[in-house]
């Protein structure tokens, strides 16, 4: 399965599990999500998992005017419940992948995306000097985070 099929299987049960202890909307659902995760999920996830979830009748809402805004407020329906119930399996694992995307987002992973981001937008200009470089400095990244990994089994 692809991580961002993964990812989004996580954040389904996920919302169920959260709309089953309260009805929510969905600013609430990605607020509570971030406390999981360490990151908001982005609306283009959200949104549209939510429309999913009421296609297939696992949630209902209700609209509520907030503001001068309506909201929609989310809650599970009996067939969400008693689909979240035939579902404990994912769920834990969803948690558990949770807990680990917060952790790497604690140890600074996100920081390694962003510079190799930096490295994309800009390898083209760098001389086969600093490529060797960067060769080497990878090298010795995977090699020592492989070390730290392998020790803790």
């Amino acid at each position: 399965m692809s991580v961002y099929k993964r990812y989004r299987e996580d954040l389904r049960i996920l919302i169920l599990d959260m709309l089953s202890k309260s009805p929510k909307h969905a600013y609430a659902l990605m607020t509570e999500l971030e406390d999981l995760f360490g990151f908001r999920p982005p609306t283009s996830i959200i949104y549209p998992l939510l429309r999913s979830l009421y296609r297939e009748g696992l949630v209902k809402f209700s609209e509520e005017s907030k503001g001068g805004r309506k909201l929609k407020i989310y809650q599970l329906t009996d067939s969400g419940y008693y689909y979240l119930e035939r579902n404990r399996g994912l769920l834990e694992k969803a948690m558990n992948h949770a807990y680990k995307h917060r952790l790497l987002r604690e140890v600074g992973v996100s920081r390694i995306f962003n510079v190799l981001h930096e490295l994309h937008e800009n390898i083209d200009r760098l001389s086969n000097e600093q490529l060797e470089e960067v060769r080497r400095i990878i090298t010795f990244f995977e090699r020592d985070l492989r070390n730290i990994i392998l020790l803790n089994r």
